[in-house]
C-alpha cells in the first residue's frame, strides 16, 4: 500500500499522469471531425431515413449519421478523410432522396457582405 501511495505522489507531483489519460487520443480524433447538415427534401417516415442513414454509412470516413424526416435535415458526423461532398449527395441520392441547397442562408450572406 505504502508503494502505490508513492507511486501515486510521483506521478501526480511530476505531472506525468497525464499521460496515461485513456480518453487523450479521442479528444484529438474529435477535433478533427467534420460535421456536416444536409436539407434533404423527401422523405417522409422513419423508414426513409433509415435508408438515407445506411447508403450515407456506407461511405468513407462517415463516423454517425442522424436523420430527420420531420425538420428535412441529415446530421453526419466525418472523419478527417471522408468522402467527397459529391459523394454524399450522390448516397442520398441512390437512397431515393434530393439534397437541397438552403438558399436562406445565402441570401443573408450577401446582405451581410453588402
Amino acid at each position: 500500500m505504502k508503494l502505490m501511495t508513492i507511486l501515486f505522489a510521483a506521478l501526480f507531483l511530476t505531472g506525468t499522469s497525464a499521460a496515461f489519460d485513456p480518453f487523450d487520443g479521442d479528444e484529438k480524433d474529435k477535433k478533427k471531425d467534420k460535421k456536416m447538415v444536409l436539407n434533404v427534401s423527401g422523405m417522409v417516415c422513419g423508414v426513409c431515413e433509415g435508408n438515407v442513414t445506411k447508403e450515407l454509412k456506407e461511405l468513407k470516413g462517415v463516423k454517425e449519421v442522424k436523420a430527420s424526416h420531420e425538420k428535412n435535415k441529415v446530421k453526419i458526423l466525418l472523419s478527417a478523410d471522408h468522402a467527397s461532398d459529391e459523394q454524399i449527395s450522390e448516397a442520398v441520392k441512390n437512397a431515393g432522396f434530393e439534397v437541397v441547397k438552403d438558399d436562406k442562408k445565402k441570401e443573408k450572406k450577401k446582405k451581410k457582405d453588402r
